[in-house]
Protein backbone atom coordinates (compact mmCIF):
# COMPACT_ATOMS: atom_id res chain seq x y z
CA UNK A 1 0.00 0.00 0.00
CA UNK A 2 2.64 2.69 1.29
CA UNK A 3 4.52 1.40 -2.14
CA UNK A 4 1.65 2.56 -4.23
CA UNK A 5 0.72 5.81 -2.57
CA UNK A 6 4.76 6.76 -3.37
CA UNK A 7 3.88 5.43 -7.40
CA UNK A 8 0.83 7.72 -6.76
CA UNK A 9 2.52 11.10 -5.23
CA UNK A 10 5.46 10.39 -8.04
CA UNK A 11 2.97 10.74 -10.51
CA UNK A 12 1.08 13.34 -9.91
CA UNK A 13 4.14 15.22 -9.31
CA UNK A 14 5.42 14.42 -12.71
CA UNK A 15 2.14 15.78 -13.99
CA UNK A 16 2.64 18.72 -12.10
CA UNK A 17 5.74 19.62 -13.68
CA UNK A 18 4.92 18.72 -17.07
CA UNK A 19 1.73 21.31 -17.36
CA UNK A 20 3.75 24.00 -15.60
CA UNK A 21 6.20 23.79 -17.87
CA UNK A 22 3.17 23.66 -20.91
CA UNK A 23 1.81 26.04 -19.50
CA UNK A 24 4.55 28.17 -19.23
CA UNK A 25 4.61 29.55 -22.57
CA UNK A 26 3.79 33.27 -22.61
CA UNK A 27 4.50 34.06 -25.84
CA UNK A 28 1.50 34.24 -28.18
CA UNK A 29 0.53 35.31 -32.09
CA UNK A 30 -1.11 37.91 -33.77
CA UNK A 31 -2.05 38.42 -37.14
CA UNK A 32 -1.74 41.92 -39.05
CA UNK A 33 -4.28 42.87 -41.77
CA UNK A 34 -3.47 45.07 -44.58
CA UNK A 35 -7.42 46.27 -44.92
CA UNK A 36 -10.41 44.89 -43.64
CA UNK A 37 -12.82 46.43 -45.18
CA UNK A 38 -13.05 45.26 -49.16
CA UNK A 39 -14.96 45.43 -52.14
CA UNK A 40 -15.54 42.46 -54.24
CA UNK A 41 -12.96 41.02 -55.92
CA UNK A 42 -9.92 42.73 -53.97
CA UNK A 43 -7.07 41.21 -52.44
CA UNK A 44 -5.51 42.04 -49.29
CA UNK A 45 -2.40 40.38 -47.12
CA UNK A 46 -2.16 38.78 -43.60
CA UNK A 47 0.50 38.52 -41.63
CA UNK A 48 1.12 36.05 -38.82
CA UNK A 49 3.40 37.62 -35.98
CA UNK A 50 4.89 36.60 -32.65
CA UNK A 51 3.50 38.76 -30.16
CA UNK A 52 4.70 39.20 -26.30
CA UNK A 53 7.95 37.29 -26.84
CA UNK A 54 9.76 37.20 -23.46
CA UNK A 55 13.63 36.88 -23.24
CA UNK A 56 13.92 33.89 -21.57
CA UNK A 57 11.94 32.26 -23.82
CA UNK A 58 13.63 31.12 -27.13
CA UNK A 59 10.93 30.31 -29.84
CA UNK A 60 12.13 27.27 -32.03
CA UNK A 61 8.87 26.19 -33.72
CA UNK A 62 5.52 26.96 -34.78
CA UNK A 63 2.60 25.16 -36.65
CA UNK A 64 -0.70 25.25 -36.98
CA UNK A 65 -3.69 24.99 -39.70
CA UNK A 66 -5.50 28.22 -41.53
CA UNK A 67 -9.09 27.73 -41.79
CA UNK A 68 -11.06 29.86 -44.62
CA UNK A 69 -14.80 30.64 -45.77
CA UNK A 70 -15.07 29.32 -49.48
CA UNK A 71 -17.66 31.37 -50.21
CA UNK A 72 -15.70 34.60 -49.43
CA UNK A 73 -12.25 33.83 -49.93
CA UNK A 74 -10.28 32.05 -53.37
CA UNK A 75 -8.24 29.30 -52.47
CA UNK A 76 -5.09 29.71 -50.79
CA UNK A 77 -1.82 27.78 -52.21
CA UNK A 78 1.54 27.30 -51.85
CA UNK A 79 1.70 30.61 -54.12
CA UNK A 80 -0.47 32.56 -51.75
CA UNK A 81 2.49 32.59 -49.63
CA UNK A 82 4.46 35.67 -49.95
CA UNK A 83 8.14 35.22 -50.76
CA UNK A 84 10.71 36.23 -53.11
CA UNK A 85 11.47 34.25 -56.45
CA UNK A 86 13.89 31.56 -55.16
CA UNK A 87 11.07 30.58 -52.93
CA UNK A 88 12.99 32.62 -49.59
CA UNK A 89 11.20 34.56 -46.47
CA UNK A 90 13.32 36.61 -43.97
CA UNK A 91 11.46 35.52 -40.64
CA UNK A 92 13.88 37.97 -37.83
CA UNK A 93 18.02 37.43 -38.80
CA UNK A 94 17.63 34.48 -40.49
CA UNK A 95 16.41 33.67 -44.41
CA UNK A 96 14.29 30.51 -44.79
CA UNK A 97 13.39 28.43 -47.64
CA UNK A 98 9.51 28.08 -48.10
CA UNK A 99 8.71 24.23 -49.00
CA UNK A 100 5.35 22.84 -50.72
CA UNK A 101 4.48 20.31 -47.87
CA UNK A 102 2.58 18.36 -51.01
CA UNK A 103 6.15 17.57 -52.56
CA UNK A 104 9.45 16.27 -51.37
CA UNK A 105 11.32 18.69 -49.36
CA UNK A 106 14.34 19.74 -50.23
CA UNK A 107 15.76 22.57 -47.54
CA UNK A 108 18.01 20.19 -45.48
CA UNK A 109 17.55 22.90 -42.71
CA UNK A 110 14.46 24.68 -41.29
CA UNK A 111 12.21 26.16 -43.23
CA UNK A 112 8.73 27.34 -43.66
CA UNK A 113 6.21 24.49 -44.84
CA UNK A 114 2.50 24.98 -46.43
CA UNK A 115 0.13 22.19 -47.17
CA UNK A 116 -2.67 23.44 -48.74
CA UNK A 117 -4.53 20.31 -48.95
CA UNK A 118 -3.61 18.51 -44.97
CA UNK A 119 -5.25 14.98 -44.85
CA UNK A 120 -5.81 15.64 -41.01
CA UNK A 121 -9.09 17.26 -41.03
CA UNK A 122 -8.22 19.92 -38.58
CA UNK A 123 -7.69 22.76 -41.41
CA UNK A 124 -8.36 24.26 -44.83
CA UNK A 125 -3.84 24.85 -44.97
CA UNK A 126 -1.09 23.22 -43.02
CA UNK A 127 1.77 26.14 -41.70
CA UNK A 128 5.02 24.87 -40.19
CA UNK A 129 7.95 26.96 -39.35
CA UNK A 130 11.25 25.93 -37.82
CA UNK A 131 14.24 27.93 -36.69
CA UNK A 132 18.11 27.63 -36.83
CA UNK A 133 18.00 30.19 -34.57
CA UNK A 134 15.58 30.61 -31.41
CA UNK A 135 13.72 33.76 -32.11
CA UNK A 136 13.81 35.89 -29.12
CA UNK A 137 11.43 39.00 -29.64
CA UNK A 138 8.50 40.38 -31.22
CA UNK A 139 8.18 39.60 -34.98
CA UNK A 140 6.50 39.30 -38.07
CA UNK A 141 6.36 35.69 -39.61
CA UNK A 142 4.76 34.55 -42.99
CA UNK A 143 1.93 36.54 -45.01
CA UNK A 144 -0.24 35.42 -46.72
CA UNK A 145 -2.22 36.97 -49.73
CA UNK A 146 -6.25 36.54 -49.73
CA UNK A 147 -8.63 37.43 -52.40
CA UNK A 148 -12.28 38.15 -52.37
CA UNK A 149 -14.64 36.56 -54.46
CA UNK A 150 -16.37 38.29 -57.22
CA UNK A 151 -19.65 36.67 -55.76
CA UNK A 152 -18.69 37.26 -51.99
CA UNK A 153 -21.15 37.62 -49.37
CA UNK A 154 -22.09 41.57 -48.68
CA UNK A 155 -21.63 43.28 -45.33
CA UNK A 156 -19.98 42.61 -41.59
CA UNK A 157 -18.39 39.18 -42.05
CA UNK A 158 -17.37 37.57 -38.81
CA UNK A 159 -14.58 34.67 -39.11
CA UNK A 160 -13.90 34.64 -42.07
CA UNK A 161 -10.24 33.54 -42.10
CA UNK A 162 -9.49 31.74 -38.91
CA UNK A 163 -5.80 30.89 -37.46
CA UNK A 164 -6.42 27.33 -35.47
CA UNK A 165 -5.29 25.29 -33.03
CA UNK A 166 -1.30 27.14 -33.22
CA UNK A 167 1.40 26.04 -31.37
CA UNK A 168 4.69 27.78 -30.48
CA UNK A 169 7.02 25.44 -29.82
CA UNK A 170 10.28 26.61 -27.09
CA UNK A 171 13.38 25.72 -25.63
CA UNK A 172 11.47 24.67 -22.54
CA UNK A 173 8.04 23.22 -23.80
CA UNK A 174 5.17 23.98 -26.00
CA UNK A 175 2.58 26.52 -25.76
CA UNK A 176 -1.50 25.56 -25.19
CA UNK A 177 -3.11 25.68 -28.39
CA UNK A 178 -3.77 29.83 -30.07
CA UNK A 179 -6.40 30.89 -32.70
CA UNK A 180 -7.33 33.78 -33.72
CA UNK A 181 -10.51 34.92 -36.11
CA UNK A 182 -10.51 37.37 -38.61
CA UNK A 183 -13.48 39.56 -39.48
CA UNK A 184 -14.22 41.35 -43.02
CA UNK A 185 -16.43 44.11 -44.19
CA UNK A 186 -17.14 43.22 -47.60
CA UNK A 187 -18.98 45.89 -49.92
CA UNK A 188 -20.11 45.78 -53.46
CA UNK A 189 -18.08 48.11 -56.18
CA UNK A 190 -19.59 51.31 -56.48
CA UNK A 191 -21.11 52.62 -59.49
CA UNK A 192 -19.93 55.89 -61.24
CA UNK A 193 -19.57 58.29 -58.67
CA UNK A 194 -22.24 61.11 -58.24
CA UNK A 195 -20.26 63.75 -57.99
CA UNK A 196 -18.35 62.30 -61.20
CA UNK A 197 -22.12 62.20 -63.17
CA UNK A 198 -22.65 65.80 -62.00
CA UNK A 199 -19.65 66.86 -63.19
CA UNK A 200 -20.23 65.32 -66.71
CA UNK A 201 -23.23 66.12 -67.18
CA UNK A 202 -22.43 70.41 -66.21
CA UNK A 203 -19.57 69.76 -69.17
CA UNK A 204 -22.71 68.26 -71.41
CA UNK A 205 -24.79 71.43 -70.83
CA UNK A 206 -21.61 74.00 -71.56
CA UNK A 207 -20.67 71.68 -74.78
CA UNK A 208 -24.41 72.36 -75.76
CA UNK A 209 -24.22 75.90 -75.12
CA UNK A 210 -21.03 76.43 -76.91
CA UNK A 211 -22.95 74.33 -79.63
CA UNK A 212 -26.04 76.73 -79.96
CA UNK A 213 -24.20 79.77 -80.05
CA UNK A 214 -21.55 77.92 -83.33
CA UNK A 215 -24.80 77.25 -84.76
CA UNK A 216 -26.20 80.18 -84.60
CA UNK A 217 -23.42 82.18 -85.65
CA UNK A 218 -23.29 79.87 -88.76
CA UNK A 219 -26.95 80.78 -89.53
CA UNK A 220 -26.13 84.42 -89.79
CA UNK A 221 -23.22 83.70 -92.15
CA UNK A 222 -25.20 81.40 -94.45
CA UNK A 223 -28.26 83.78 -94.38
CA UNK A 224 -25.61 86.01 -96.25
CA UNK A 225 -24.26 83.85 -98.94
CA UNK A 226 -25.20 83.65 -102.65
CA UNK A 227 -26.95 79.96 -104.15
CA UNK A 228 -22.95 79.07 -104.98
CA UNK A 229 -22.28 79.46 -101.19
CA UNK A 230 -24.84 77.78 -99.94
CA UNK A 231 -23.50 74.33 -102.26
CA UNK A 232 -20.58 74.71 -100.45
CA UNK A 233 -22.35 74.93 -97.01
CA UNK A 234 -24.34 72.05 -97.21
CA UNK A 235 -20.88 70.07 -98.50
CA UNK A 236 -19.03 71.11 -94.87
CA UNK A 237 -21.71 71.07 -92.48
CA UNK A 238 -22.93 67.69 -92.75
CA UNK A 239 -20.70 66.58 -90.02
CA UNK A 240 -18.32 68.83 -87.72
CA UNK A 241 -17.62 66.23 -84.95
CA UNK A 242 -14.24 64.46 -84.31
CA UNK A 243 -13.94 61.95 -81.73
CA UNK A 244 -17.37 63.13 -79.77
CA UNK A 245 -15.84 67.02 -79.65
CA UNK A 246 -17.43 69.61 -82.02
CA UNK A 247 -15.92 71.84 -84.36
CA UNK A 248 -17.12 75.45 -85.28
CA UNK A 249 -17.90 75.17 -89.01
CA UNK A 250 -16.35 78.34 -91.51
CA UNK A 251 -18.37 80.36 -93.61
CA UNK A 252 -18.56 79.91 -97.24
CA UNK A 253 -17.10 82.92 -98.23
CA UNK A 254 -13.44 82.07 -96.24
CA UNK A 255 -13.85 78.41 -97.81
CA UNK A 256 -13.68 79.49 -101.19
CA UNK A 257 -10.94 82.22 -101.51
CA UNK A 258 -8.71 79.35 -101.16
CA UNK A 259 -10.03 77.65 -103.80
CA UNK A 260 -10.26 80.02 -106.33
CA UNK A 261 -6.15 80.19 -105.14
CA UNK A 262 -5.75 76.86 -105.98
CA UNK A 263 -7.44 77.00 -109.45
CA UNK A 264 -5.25 79.75 -110.51
CA UNK A 265 -1.93 77.96 -109.20
CA UNK A 266 -3.51 74.79 -111.15
CA UNK A 267 -3.48 76.33 -114.21
CA UNK A 268 0.10 77.95 -114.30
CA UNK A 269 1.08 74.77 -113.21
CA UNK A 270 -0.37 72.90 -115.99
CA UNK A 271 0.88 75.10 -118.33
CA UNK A 272 4.33 75.19 -117.20
CA UNK A 273 3.74 71.34 -117.63
CA UNK A 274 2.71 71.82 -121.44
CA UNK A 275 6.04 73.95 -121.95
CA UNK A 276 7.99 71.54 -120.18
CA UNK A 277 7.17 68.91 -121.78
CA UNK A 278 7.20 70.26 -125.10
CA UNK A 279 3.40 70.03 -126.38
Amino acid sequence: MKNKLIILQVFVIVVLMSTSVYAAVQTTLGVKISNSTLYRGDTFEGTLTLKDVKNNEKITGIEGYLQYDKNIIEKVTFDSIVKDKDNKVKIGDETLTVEDLQKDISASGAFVGFNGEPSTGKGDAKILIDFNNALTKDTDLITIKFKVKSDAQIGELNDVIKFTGFTITTEAGKSDEIGINVNLAVKEKPANNNNNQDEDKDKDNDKKEENKVDQNTVGKVNSNTNKANNAVKNTNTSDNTVSGTKLPATGAKIFIIPVVVLIALAYISYNRYIRMRGI
